[in-house]
């Protein structure tokens, strides 16, 4: 029902909820004394980390994620990789994830997340109905067409429900009789009977109690919010009391995933919901509903809800409730039955989240339903909304008891009616429909095809991104679930204005039940357009037709990525459009390769622009200094103008990419910078091992900036295994710092960066305590910090073995009103330190070529500039660039406009403090270009001097244009 999912994180603040320490990220939360790995090892034994990681960390405890699995099938096999590692150590689990997907036999790692439940808890609680036969006339179930769908099937106890959620008072009087009893277990006598790994759990199970402690008792320890959802799905039905529910006889079990304690303004979180879905799962649960979840997503919540698949199990969830189209977790994961909410008359609840990943609607406000203590509450939310399509599921397990769980979800969604005539707004956003019970136990010959995965192939640079110019082939894995198709089409179309089809599907023909095809790999084409947005998700709408059965789905690829992986033969670095090197969406670090050196394995952590004139002046993208509990994000201080594009072949290399920001928006304060950032490559085995970073920092402020630093901030991890025994170090000989693994093997890759347009360099190597310096980044990168790093020139320029990072930097450096500064560094890698040396040497002779390339490029410049001296200051000799623009001053007019004259009179002469000329650089004619002079001061001393360009139509021309700026000789 799904196949795509999106990663994404949000600010992060820390909270305290109730006696346990959580972390809030925005809409998601988790545990802060944990983390969830899972080993690439078939079988792995506890103990699998490094004892240094454990030290290191205060790992104190490691169990078995999702214990008591017996089977050995491929899905079983996959959870028993995943552990759950305690720690008592202060660090942020971001942090120690980031550090502990270092060690080789880390498939990935995680947060232990928990979640919020889908419901509004404002709703009034009444103690009973006025009567049972008014009940029969809830109007959800008269919306859904319940009392036709119990002519067909009113459940069986054979069916079970599993409510994962905060318990169920299963002594209700109006569930007690619909309570799931372990048939294996014997009560109270304090043995696992059934040898399912859970003593006497004779209901279900409860994974939290009061503080953190398991036990049998899953009923709620406080009236929260799974009763009310049990009774949806199914409360005891023609019984004379309470309220009827649409899974009729369908059994309930008890699994109470909170923690009593673990609260968010008084409402429960949802701790071990996916260690709840794989118990339900394993004891026998055909459908399992979920009224809780969050907008991240989670590759170990995606593998439990393959397990319960494969275990025999549907999962629903509720879509949630923020009147939000982004995805929601588990509704969104791959498998899961989505549910959205909506009112009496079939409109979309106000609250209900909508978009692409929906499947089906149902009523979800101001439903009736049981309440702890047995009381009876009307509730609001897709809370409510999932265990009706939950009950109904359970009636349908048990008018197809052949089919599948995905094969129960699709019958229920093509069953659905159509509602979209009074939620135009929300076109195709609310799944197939809302449901219909009757529809769903009738329609024998339904038929549903579903895409479970894509094939994406870029046809353009092959650099792994989809960009303008470029087209996209895209084959598709196709399932029938249901009946069989006998001509079955697939189109597509988009409201999206960013690409156009080239190719439009096309016949898949017939398909048997539950047969799988694979299309062509160009079965759909795309071309992004020239002119289409950056960093886009494009939703494309697939339709399917075949006689008399219509449907569609979305399915989601993104464009125009606010990045760019620029590659030579052996090096690649990814760069954004705001300054960050390595990946464009720190911590998570999945947009982007790193640093990579001949194909292997990424070396780096973070990377970041950072300058400023004081430490109370730092604007950057390096990562901040977080808040009191450790929580780090990064500063975001640039402001996209151009997006970065790569161009192969570019204007002066044989490939070069192109941005430019600003920090207008930056906080606290703009320098009122604009920034250019190109890099640089070319071809050739001797050009290979390096890219050339270069930063135009212009002066938008009418103010002349002083005591300006800039740099780059490197945090590298430059072994798979170990994060304690990398070294950093400067070359003071041939003037470059490098790092690389201090293993004693002399073959070991080695990171080499070296500051190339000016001899004002720094260097800053940091070590993970701050033994070297007490600069520690990785607990926080405060302002002062990153001022420091950025201004002890090459004080701290070695490091011993360590986890480490570095900046490298120059100044501090003058930019006058509307002027440009020129900062260029360069990257370059090697096998061991003399490979690396050699390599620099080669880049740095390179280097000569690109600037002189750039400069003597064959393009009129279409202004007239002074440029900035350089170095400033200077001893004994400067360079002082200018520019002759094609055109000339009108004296009528006041602008410059096309000469028909051969060229100008220029004038460039230098002039001391008093305004004296002492000399004169340049007084001829000369046609419209870019010129460099050179200025040798050894017959002066020291102090500040003025250079001043004229140029004019005729020597003397009142519509000449004249600039002047400063320089300073130091000797």
């Amino acid at each position: 029902m799904k196949f795509k999912a999106v990663i994404f994180w949000l600010v992060i603040v820390s909270i305290n909820l109730a006696q346990s320490k959580i972390i809030q990220d925005g809409d998601t939360y988790y545990f802060a004394d944990r983390i969830i790995v899972k080993y690439k090892n078939s079988q792995p034994s506890l103990g699998k980390i490094s004892n240094q990681f454990a030290n290191k960390f205060g790992i104190t405890e490691e169990i078995e994620t999702y214990s008591n699995i017996k089977d050995e099938s491929t899905e079983s096999n996959e959870l028993k990789k995943i552990h759950t590692l305690k720690f008592s150590s202060p660090f942020n689990p971001i942090y120690i994830i980031k550090e502990i997907k270092k060690q080789k036999n880390i498939e990935w790692a995680e947060p232990h997340y928990l979640y919020e439940l889908t419901f509004d808890p404002n709703d009034q609680v009444y103690d009973t109905l006025v009567t049972y036969e008014d009940s029969l006339k809830m109007m959800h179930l008269k919306v859904i067409n319940a009392k036709q769908a119990w002519d067909i099937n009113q459940g069986s106890e054979d069916v079970i429900i599993a409510i994962v959620d905060t318990g169920i008072d299963w002594l209700h009087e109006d569930l007690a009789d619909n309570i799931w009893n372990n048939p294996g277990e014997i009560d109270n006598n304090g043995i696992d009977d059934d040898g399912n790994g859970y003593i006497d759990d004779i209901r279900g199970w409860d994974f939290g109690g009061l503080s953190g402690t398991p036990d049998n008792n899953p009923n709620e320890d406080r009236a929260d919010h799974g009763t009310h959802v049990a009774g949806l799905a199914s409360a005891v039905t023609n019984n004379g009391i309470g309220i009827a529910s649409i899974g009729f006889n369908t059994k309930l079990m008890a699994v109470k995933t909170s923690i009593d304690n673990i609260r968010n303004d008084g409402i429960a979180l949802i701790s071990y919901g996916y260690e709840g879905i794989q118990y339900a799962a394993d004891n026998g649960a055909n459908i399992i509903s979920c009224s809780w979840g969050g907008y991240s997503y989670s590759y170990n919540s995606q593998e439990v809800i393959d397990y319960a698949i494969s275990k025999g199990a549907l999962v629903i969830a509720a879509a949630g409730n923020n009147s939000r189209k982004d995805p929601f977790y588990p509704a969104s994961y791959n498998g899961v039955l989505s549910v959205a909410g909506t009112n009496f008359v079939d409109q979309k609840a106000s609250w209900s989240n909508y978009g692409t990943k929906i499947d089906v609607s149902s009523p979800g406000v101001n439903i009736w339903s049981t309440w702890k203590n047995s009381l009876y509450a009307r509730k609001s939310g897709t809370s409510m909304a999932a265990p009706i399509v939950a009950g109904l599921a359970g009636l349908v397990a048990n008018q197809f008891p052949n089919f599948t769980p995905l094969q129960i979800g699709e019958q229920i969604r093509v069953a659905s009616d159509d509602i979209y005539q009074i939620n135009s707004s929300y076109q195709n956003k609310l799944g197939y429909g809302r449901i219909n019970a009757q529809n769903a136990l009738s329609n024998s010959s339904a038929k549903s095809a579903r895409i479970n995965d894509l094939t994406l192939l870029e046809v353009g640079n092959k650099n792994g991104i989809f960009e303008s110019g470029e087209n996209i082939k895209i084959g598709f894995k196709i399932t029938n679930y249901l009946n069989s198709t006998s001509n079955l089409n697939l189109s597509f179309s988009t409201n999206d204005d960013n690409i156009e089809f080239v190719k439009n599907g096309g016949n898949i023909g017939a398909l048997n039940t539950l047969q799988e095809i694979q299309t062509s790999v160009d079965f759909l084409e795309v071309s992004i357009k020239p002119n289409a947005a950056t960093d886009v998700d494009v939703d494309v709408l697939v339709t399917y037709a075949d006689n008399n059965y219509s449907d569609y789905e979305w399915i989601t690829f993104s464009i125009n990525p606010t990045y760019q992986i620029h590659t030579t033969e052996n090096l690649e670095i990814t760069f954004n459009s705001k300054g960050s090197i390595g990946f464009d969406d720190f911590p998570e670090n999945t947009k982007g390769n790193g640093l990579v050196f001949k194909n292997d394995l990424n070396l780096m952590y973070e990377g970041a622009l950072l300058y400023g004139t004081s430490s109370t002046n730092i604007n950057n993208t390096a990562r901040n200094d977080g808040d009191l509990d450790g929580n780090i994000t990064k500063d975001n201080d640039f402001t996209t103008i151009t997006p970065i594009v790569i161009s192969t072949p570019g204007t002066f290399s044989d490939k070069e990419s192109y941005t430019k920001f600003n920090d207008a928006f930056a906080t606290p304060q703009s320098l009122g910078i604009e920034t250019e950032v190109y890099t640089y490559s070319f071809d050739g085995e001797e050009n290979a091992d390096f890219i050339f970073i270069r930063y135009l920092f212009k002066n938008t402020t009418g103010n002349t900036i002083t005591n300006f630093y800039a740099g780059q901030y490197w945090d590298f991890d430059l072994d798979e295994t170990s994060y304690d025994d990398d070294l950093v170090n400067y070359d003071f000989t041939n003037n470059f710092g490098y790092v690389y693994d201090d293993n004693g093997d002399p073959i070991s890759t080695h990171i080499g960066l070296a500051l190339l347009s000016s001899n004002q360099v720094g260097f800053f190597a940091m070590d993970v305590d701050g033994t070297n310096n007490n600069v520690i980044s990785w607990d926080g990168f405060t302002d002062e910090e990153k001022w420091t790093t950025l201004s002890s020139g090459l004080d701290y320029a070695s490091v011993d073995s360590s986890d480490i990072s570095a900046v490298i930097s120059g100044g501090p450096f003058e930019i006058l009103p509307n002027e440009k500064l020129q900062v260029d560094f360069v990257v370059a890698a090697g096998d061991n330190l003399q490979n690396l040396t050699n390599n620099m040497a080669v880049a740095k002779n390179k280097y000569n070529d690109l600037v002189t390339s750039i400069e003597n490029e064959n393009i009129l410049p279409t202004t007239f500039e002074l440029y900035q001296n350089y170095p400033n200051p200077f001893n004994p000799t400067t360079t002082i660039k200018y520019s002759i623009a094609s055109k000339v001053k009108s004296e009528k007019s006041n602008r410059f406009i096309p000469s028909g004259v051969e060229g100008f009179i220029v004038r460039l002469t230098v002039y001391d403090v008093l305004g004296r000329e002492i000399a004169t650089l340049v007084n001829q004619k000369q046609k419209s270009g870019i010129y460099e002079i050179n200025f040798d001061a050894s017959n002066y001393s020291s102090g500040v001097y003025y250079y001043k360009l004229t140029v004019g139509a005729s020597q003397g021309s009142s519509n000449s244009f004249i600039q002047t700026k400063k320089m300073l000789l130091l000797k």
